[in-house]
């Protein structure tokens, strides 16, 4: 069994969509960092998994305070660590934060947030993953802190599973929250097969760190992980960096 299968059968992922969005130019969004807000979605998590799926038109997004990259309709923004995002039509505008627009929690359903200036408009699905970080931390080591998976050269599966999602999402089939869920976690995993291949926009992270992902043999930092279970120490953590 290779390290992306050993590790993905000991994960219990959990996630959802977040919220869907149409912004119209001039726009300027920031989210904060995950970790300031994770809790209100799982009680249990110091930060989550974040992607954004431009599902029309065309933005510009960055990282905490690194260079911006273009989004186009059919791209993913991944963010492993859940870092600050934001996204905007040019450099120059004012941000506002996502909390001024979307309502109070709990939702009964994933909000839809408008804003803007009612100029040519983008649309976005956000959403988010959990699953014990310990556990993922061979996955996820050493990635860069945003991704851009682009939906032109995307796998036809990945591609699928968006049009998935957003059929979900339109629908009132019965299960569909349940759908939407599962979907969501799939997604994920399609996106981290599409990382090993290197076919995103961003740093590439360190050879080693892929080589080890790549691995058809079981990592040993997967046992050190199964056995430190919920510590999440910083000497447990160091382990697994090797």
């Amino acid at each position: 069994m290779d390290v992306l299968s050993d590790v993905l059968s000991s994960v219990r992922l959990s996630g959802s969509v977040l919220f869907t969005a149409e912004f119209t130019e001039p726009y300027g969004i920031f989210t904060p960092s995950s970790e300031t807000y994770a809790q209100m979605l799982v009680p249990s998590a110091r930060r989550l998994i974040l992607f954004h799926l431009v599902t029309a038109g065309n933005c510009i997004a960055r990282c905490n305070d690194n260079l911006w990259v273009e989004a186009h309709a059919g791209d993913m923004l991944l963010l492993p660590y859940g870092d600050a995002l934001s996204i905007a039509d040019a450099e120059d505008v004012s941000m506002r934060s996502i909390f001024e627009l979307v309502p109070p929690l709990p939702w009964a359903g994933p909000p839809q947030v408008t804003c803007g200036g009612g100029g040519s408009s983008m649309r976005l699905l956000c959403g988010f993953l959990h699953a014990n970080e310990l556990l993922l931390q061979p996955l996820l080591a050493d990635l860069p802190k945003l991704m851009v998976i682009r939906g032109a050269e995307a796998m036809p599966r990945l591609r699928s599973l968006q049009g998935f999602i957003l059929d979900e999402m339109g629908s009132a089939r019965a299960g569909g929250a349940s759908m939407v869920q599962r979907l969501v976690e799939l997604l994920f995993v399609e996106s981290l097969r599409h990382v090993l291949t290197g076919r995103f926009d961003g740093p590439a992270p360190p050879l080693a760190s892929l080589g080890r992902i790549r691995d058809p043999r079981p990592h040993c930092s997967l046992s050190l992980a199964r056995a430190a279970g919920s510590d999440r120490t910083p000497s447990s953590l160091a382990l697994l960096r090797g």
